[in-house]
């Protein structure tokens, strides 16, 4: 008798202390995979109008200013937001596998590294929603108000 045993796909996640523990080569190599993954999924999204179509679309970029601790606090942000995403997707499968919906393939996708250059600093009487200054957001117009005041 043959069985068979199927489960989701899961993808690889590293502690901080394995990626301390990779060489800089295996990290640089890591980063790239995980670049190329992103690019590719986005650029894939985007040519097949998904992004335009999807009325929660969220996608923003920003460098900040930060001191040793401040990229601590973000990397540690970073973290928590990611296990709250992994409990959303259980939490949508258990609901799921009730009422029988089909499930949505989403990217979420989380980037914090250092710059390879120095941002321009804002003046203090400059307009915080300037692109040239603080990056780009595009977001619905219900999320802006939510994200800015």
């Amino acid at each position: 008798m043959i069985q068979h045993y199927y489960r989701a796909v899961e993808m690889s996640f590293y502690s901080d202390e394995e990626i301390e523990a990779m060489r800089p080569e295996e990290r640089q190599a890591f980063a790239g995979v995980i670049l190329q993954a992103v690019m590719a999924e986005a650029l894939a999204a985007l040519w097949a109008g998904k992004m335009a179509d999807d009325p929660r679309v969220w996608l923003s970029w920003r460098w900040f200013h930060v001191d040793a601790q401040g990229r601590e606090d973000i990397a540690d942000e970073q973290a928590r937001h990611w296990e709250r995403v992994r409990e959303i997707e259980v939490e949508s499968t258990n609901r799921c596998a009730k009422s029988g919906e089909p499930t949505k393939s989403i990217i979420v996708a989380s980037l914090g590294y250092v710059r390879c250059r120095r941002a321009p600093v804002a003046a203090p009487d400059g307009d915080p929603n300037e692109p040239g200054v603080t990056g780009n957001v595009f977001a619905s117009e219900r999320q802006s108000r939510v994200a800015r005041p």
